[in-house]
Formats: structure tokens, C-alpha cells, sequence
């Protein structure tokens, strides 16, 4: 489970995939997080790995104790399928 964290640190989570980085700008990327939608910070080429992009988002104290999370990508056109993460 993640951890958000004591009062006063900040939480990221980092999301692997392709068709990312082609995007107008930053702002056509959305994290969904369950039913909350969340502006991504980073969306980008990964740095080690040639062709595979990442997205970073800042994860808020509202998703303490929320238990198993839908997320998913939209990256303008392209949605990416969702994964399950759980928060404590």
C-alpha cells in the first residue's frame, strides 16, 4: 500500500507507458485517481530508457485510507488502460 506520508511531506507517484510525450502540452495529460481527476506534473520521455514515457502526479491527502484506486492516463487522444493501487 502507499504511504502518503507524516503532515507535511509531499507524495508522488510515477506512471510508465507509450504515447505520452506527443501531447500539445503538459495540460492535455490527466491522472485519474478513482473519481478525482489530477493534472500531471511531468509528462515526458523517461530518461534511461529510449521510447518509454513517464508521467509524474502529486498525490493528495484526500486518498488516505481510499483503500484500492482505479488509475489511469489521458494523454490528450490516448487513454491508457487502468491499473489498481491501494493507499493506506
Amino acid at each position: 500500500p502507499i504511504h502518503l506520508g507524516n503532515p507535511g511531506e509531499e507524495v508522488y507517484l510515477s506512471l510508465y507507458g507509450t504515447a505520452i510525450r506527443g501531447n500539445s502540452s503538459l495540460s492535455a495529460v490527466t491522472v485519474h485517481l478513482g473519481d478525482k481527476a489530477s493534472p500531471a506534473l511531468y509528462a515526458g520521455p523517461q530518461p534511461q530508457f529510449i521510447g518509454l514515457d513517464q508521467v509524474n502526479v502529486k498525490l493528495t491527502n484526500d486518498l488516505v485510507g481510499s483503500g484500492r484506486v482505479q488509475v489511469s492516463v489521458d494523454a490528450g487522444v490516448a487513454a491508457s488502460n487502468s491499473v489498481s493501487v491501494v493507499f493506506e
